[in-house]
C-alpha cells in the first residue's frame, strides 16, 4: 500500500471570517483519514499565531521549521509502523512456514 499524508488547511490570520469553513474543510480532512490505515495528517491548523509571517498568511522561518519537523516526525512513525508490519509477517511466516 502506498502511505499518504494529507495535510489540513492552515487558518488565515489575515482573513478571519474564513475560519469557520477552513476547520469545516480540515475535519473533513481527518474524517477521511480516521477510516485508512496509509493515511496521516499533517495538521497545519494547529500551528499557533507566531509561526506566521506578520500578515498572518504565510509561514514565517520557525513555522517551515516546524512544519519540517512534523514531517520528519510523520516519516519515523510510518518508518516504524512498516517495520512492525514487517516483523509480524516475518513472525507469522515462522509460526505457520507452509502457509
Amino acid at each position: 500500500n502506498t502511505n499518504l499524508i494529507l495535510a489540513t488547511l492552515p487558518l488565515r490570520h489575515d482573513k478571519p471570517e474564513l475560519d469557520e469553513k477552513l476547520s469545516y474543510l480540515n475535519s473533513e480532512i481527518e474524517h477521511l483519514a480516521e477510516s485508512e490505515d496509509h493515511v496521516f495528517i499533517l495538521p497545519l491548523h494547529l500551528l499557533p499565531r507566531h509561526l506566521y509571517t506578520s500578515h498572518g498568511l504565510h509561514f514565517n522561518n520557525k513555522g517551515k521549521e516546524k512544519i519540517s519537523l512534523m514531517i520528519k516526525e510523520i516519516f519515523q512513525n510510518i518508518k516504524h509502523k512498516i517495520s512492525n508490519q514487517h516483523r509480524d509477517v516475518i513472525r507469522s511466516q515462522v509460526a505457520y512456514p507452509n502457509i
